[in-house]
C-alpha cells in the first residue's frame, strides 16, 4: 500500500507533470517516452536533493524507480493524446 501512496505522490507532483507532459509533447518515437522518464526523474531528484539539505541522493532505490513510472505515464499520456490529434487531422483530410 506504500509504494502505491508513493507513486500517487510523485504522479500528482505539478512539476514531474510539467516536464514530463511537454518531454512527451515533443517525443518523436515511443522509446523517447522511457527517456522522458527517466530524464524527468533524476531532474526531479536532484531538485529535491539540492533544496533539501538532509535527503539523500536516490538514484538506485524504489523511490527512483516510482519516479520513473510516473514521469514516464504523463510522457506517454502527452504522447498518446498527441499522436490521436495527429491522426484524427490527417484522416480528417483524406
Amino acid at each position: 500500500m506504500a509504494i502505491i501512496a508513493i507513486y500517487l505522490a510523485k504522479l500528482l507532483d505539478p512539476i514531474t507533470a510539467v516536464l514530463a507532459i511537454i518531454g512527451g509533447l515533443i517525443s518523436r518515437a515511443g522509446w523517447h517516452v522511457l527517456v522522458v522518464g527517466l530524464v524527468v526523474a533524476a531532474m526531479i531528484e536532484g531538485l529535491l536533493y539540492t533544496l533539501q539539505p538532509s535527503r539523500v541522493f536516490n538514484a538506485n532505490g524504489l523511490f527512483f524507480l516510482i519516479g520513473i513510472a510516473s514521469a514516464a505515464t504523463w510522457a506517454g499520456l502527452a504522447y498518446y493524446i498527441r499522436n490521436r490529434i495527429s491522426a484524427a487531422k490527417a484522416a480528417k483530410q483524406d
